[in-house]
């Protein structure tokens, strides 16, 4: 994946020259040529790295040539305005090439920047819309065969090329240096750590979802859902014990655009919830069951594999990274002198002794004398303590001679 951090557009230009091939089944009017030669200008132009009014006029191209088809043969309102939808990619792709739009979208462009897939997937809806309309159209008229012969492998293989193409045209758009860095680490979710059972596990939120959104998602969006389920499905298994990190951006393109890949996908994930399960002690062996229904109905291992991932949330801690026990924790105690009687508290000089549970009466301070205005203080009486006469005598003893000198 390194090409596509550094050159986002490659990629775009290869499904759309894979868009191109496949359209040379399909061609045998002069609408199915137009198509040919629009994915093929599209395809040339990103190779050249064209990031003007030429691409642009590229990416319009197809829309014109659907508004052609539309006008020969007729359309119903889903077709038209599935036309409708189809113009947001080249509009798009105007507001970051032409200066000329500056002044009306560049207030928008943040929005534009944070939601660059919408042109996209919204054509992706319609065209699911258009295919389930026919496909209860068929059912109706009591001949799948016409839906299978219309909506064949060819052709969905061709829709997920071209949605694949317009996706990465709009993201080359929006990273012109290349695609973020952080798309491609595959970080672990924040574990949780239980203070119960002292484990450290994935939180229950990124592995439960309502079962009954699940399946209506499925049914009525289905590979739009199936995809977003894919990569949150991928980023939510990153923490189970002993398992190495996926990147759910690389595995979610590699289930879009290489067949049958899908399949693989679905044996590892079910290995990851089976052992997880285990770690839990919840019972589960969907493994099997899950790359079996994966090969004959696709839609079932996704719902199968969310129920059990519901019940491994439900069960408490979603994993199995052991935390430290507390008891091995390291315990730290006061030092204790013993065998002297330095400081031994245990020394029975210290025991059973009565230290006095009366309080001790302090003497009260001195009475300072009280002084009233026109009184002075009374001379302070010094006294003396008598001394022996030969020491005053010897002490107040002057030398006159001594003394005559200093004068």
């Amino acid at each position: 994946m390194d090409f596509l951090k550094k050159n986002p557009f490659p990629l775009a230009a290869y499904c759309f020259a894979g868009a191109a091939l496949l359209q040379v089944f399909f061609a045998g009017n002069i609408v199915s040529t137009l198509y040919l030669l629009a994915y093929i200008f599209l395809a040339v132009m990103l190779f050249m790295k064209r990031r003007d009014i030429i691409l642009v006029a590229a990416a319009a191209v197809p829309s014109v040539v659907q508004l052609l088809g539309i006008l020969i043969s007729g359309t119903n309102f889903l077709g038209f305005l599935s036309f409708l939808v189809g113009l947001l990619v080249p509009g798009f792709v105007a507001c970051f090439l032409l200066p000329q739009l500056e002044p009306y979208v560049g207030k928008y462009m943040d929005y534009l920047k944070k939601f660059w897939f919408i042109p996209a997937g919204a054509g992706a809806l319609l065209w699911f819309l258009n295919m389930s309309r026919f496909f209860l159209n068929c059912i109706q008229w009591g001949d799948l065969y016409i839906f299978f012969q219309v909506y064949g492998f060819f052709n969905l293989l061709q829709t997920l090329l071209l949605i694949g193409g317009k996706l990465l045209l709009c993201n080359w758009m929006v990273f012109p240096e290349g695609l973020p860095a952080e798309w491609f680490e595959a970080k672990p979710s924040e574990p949780v750590y239980d203070a119960e059972t002292g484990t450290y596990s994935a939180p229950a939120s990124n592995l439960e979802f309502n079962m009954l959104t699940h399946v209506l998602l499925l049914l009525f969006l289905g590979g739009i859902w199936l995809y977003i389920w894919i990569y949150r499905t991928t980023k939510a298994l990153n923490n189970v014990p002993g398992e190495e990190n996926r990147n759910p951006v690389t595995k979610l393109l590699l289930c879009m655009f290489i067949p049958f890949y899908y399949i693989y996908w679905v044996y590892k994930s079910a290995q990851r919830i089976d052992k997880l399960a285990a770690s839990k002690g919840v019972p589960s062996d969907i493994t099997t069951l899950s790359l079996i229904l994966a090969i004959l109905i696709g839609i079932i291992p996704p719902i199968l594999m969310q129920h059990k991932m519901n019940e491994i949330a439900a069960s408490g801690t979603a994993g199995g990274y052991s935390a430290p026990a507390r008891d091995s924790q390291p315990s730290y105690s006061a030092p204790v002198y013993g065998g002297s009687d330095k400081g031994d508290i245990s020394d029975s000089k210290f025991k059973d002794k009565d230290y006095g549970s009366e309080p001790v009466e302090l003497p009260a301070p001195p009475v300072r004398p009280q002084l009233t205005e026109g009184s002075a203080p009374a001379e302070p009486v010094v006294t003396v303590d008598s001394a022996p006469a030969a020491d005053c005598e010897e002490d107040t003893d002057i030398d006159d001679t001594k003394s005559m000198k200093y004068l």
